[in-house]
Formats: structure tokens, C-alpha cells, sequence
């Protein structure tokens, strides 16, 4: 590449690649963080719609039935 240059134009060449090397190293950590901002959102959503609809308590968690743990229980007649 830099081969048929005089050394005179040497750096300018080199001012030219690591101009380009500058720039796409740029351009890549946009597109990175680009996708990984969308990615996060996604996923966020995904979760806000799955969970969002229903409470956070212990009880529910563990028994999906839909029954309350305190009505499973008899309450002793006196």
C-alpha cells in the first residue's frame, strides 16, 4: 500500500489511516451501544408486560392457582 510513497508523503499516509482507524472506531462503538441500548429496551418491556400485570406478592409466587394460601386453610370450630 504505502510502498510506491517518497517518505515525504509518509505522513500525511499515515495521517489518512489513523484518521480512518479513528472513524471506525467510532462508527463501531455507536453501533454497539446502539444495539445494546435497544436490546435493553426490549427487554424491559418484555418484563414490564409479563410481570407488570401482576402482583409481586409471596403467596401468589408460589402457589399459581389463582387460590389464596388462607382459604386453603380450615379454621378450627369451637
Amino acid at each position: 500500500m504505502t510502498t510506491n510513497l517518497p517518505p515525504t508523503e509518509g505522513p500525511f499516509a499515515s495521517a489518512m489511516f489513523n484518521m480512518v482507524k479513528g472513524f471506525a472506531a467510532a462508527v463501531g462503538t455507536g453501533l454497539v451501544t446502539g444495539l445494546g441500548t435497544a436490546r435493553e429496551h426490549y427487554h424491559s418491556v418484555m418484563l414490564v408486560d409479563r410481570l407488570g400485570s401482576e402482583p409481586l406478592t409471596a403467596p401468589q409466587a408460589a402457589d399459581r392457582t389463582g387460590k389464596s394460601p388462607s382459604a386453603s386453610v380450615s379454621e378450627p370450630t369451637n
